[in-house]
């Protein structure tokens, strides 16, 4: 999948009062997709090319190491030397792999793939995706997140291999008190659905949440400047010839949701809203966009969080004369836990 699709859907999330949606403080995320997986590395500096390693001494110092240091492995190597940083990670050759403050990320696609064929699964630190064969476990299916503490950076995929989860969901889930954007499970309930999902150090956030945020965070720049593809296609490179498509610009952002019911409809969004979380539960809820003018690059993601859109719809109403992808008028959710993540160009509304 295509790191520009937005398809994760937050299904039955468990929420508290004090869940929210958080984004890591970092200069930039890193994504690079292939055929098998993305793998996406979250830092907390610019990434620096520094060599290659082939044999444990070729690690750095630990008093050295800095966040961002990129190195290329030339052979399978452990970094196992009690001189260098010693973190006890194995490495396979050709792999990239970055300094995260605590352990080293790995940029490349060679991450470890397990097919769960049982349930629950517990993921382990050398995995980065993992298919669940929901028709083969033919039940509903559990996939328990490690600790988001200590990974900054950490990516793990979730798929639905077997297209079963409409009937079977897939449910993730993350350690004790974290969350994933802000809820204490992420539900795979769509045939064929897909997560990615990056720690920051704290929580898992999934990659709609980042891009959402992301573009925030550069409209909160205020330099008037076209974000449209700020979470996309900005061909940065460590140093060393890889093309690491996707990076992004963040600022540490921590905004809870906004739930919306029928009783404030119509709701006017706010500068404050991100995300927001309608319950048409007693009737259709209508939200009103700002004026896309003065909101250029702004981002809201708009999700229907009961599951009954299909029975009362939510309706993004953009105003008078304004377009959502060139159409003017309403554009309503009506499939249950659907959602719309829209963009201002300054003229109108686009969707992502």
């Amino acid at each position: 999948m295509a790191i520009d699709q937005v398809t994760q859907d937050q299904a039955s999330g468990v929420m508290g009062p004090s869940d929210s949606i958080i984004v890591t403080k970092t200069n930039e995320i890193i994504a690079q997709v292939n055929a098998n997986e993305a793998a996406i590395g979250t830092l907390t500096g610019p990434l620096l090319f520094k060599g290659s390693v082939a044999v444990p001494g070729d690690f750095p110092d630990p008093g050295d190491v800095q966040n961002g240091w990129t190195y290329t492995a030339t052979a399978d190597v452990t970094d196992n030397d009690p001189t260098k940083t010693n973190t006890g990670q194995e490495f396979q050759a050709g792999d990239e792999l970055a300094w995260n403050g605590v352990d080293w990320t790995k940029l490349g696609a060679t991450g470890a793939i397990h097919e769960m064929g049982a349930t629950p699964y517990v993921v382990t630190d050398d995995v980065t995706t993992v298919l669940v064969d929901t028709v083969g476990i033919g039940g509903p299916s559990v996939v328990e997140l490690p600790s988001a503490a200590g990974r900054t950076g950490k990516l793990i995929r979730v798929v639905d291999k077997t297209g079963g989860a409409s009937g079977a969901n897939v449910a993730v889930t993350p350690q004790g008190g974290e969350s994933i954007d802000g809820f204490g499970v992420f539900n795979l309930v769509r045939d064929g659905q897909d997560v990615l999902l990056v720690s920051d150090g704290t929580n898992w956030t999934t990659e709609a949440s980042a891009r959402v945020l992301a573009a925030n965070a550069a409209h909160a720049a205020g330099d008037g400047s076209d974000h449209s593809n700020v979470a996309l296609n900005d061909g940065h490179r460590t140093g060393d010839g890889t093309d690491h498509s996707a990076v992004a610009t963040l600022v540490a952002e921590v905004k809870p949701p906004t739930p919306v019911n029928f009783g404030m409809s119509p709701y006017p969004i706010t500068p404050a809203d991100v995300v927001l979380l309608v319950d048409t539960s007693g009737g259709a809820v209508n939200v009103n966009l700002p004026n896309p003018a003065a909101n250029i690059g702004k981002v809201y993601y708009v999700k229907d969080a009961v599951g009954n859109a299909g029975v009362a719809a939510v309706n993004i109403d953009p105003g008078l004369g304004i377009a959502i992808d060139g159409a003017l008028g309403v554009t309503a959710i009506v499939v249950a836990w659907d959602k719309l993540t829209v963009m201002s160009d300054g003229v109108g509304w686009v969707t992502l």
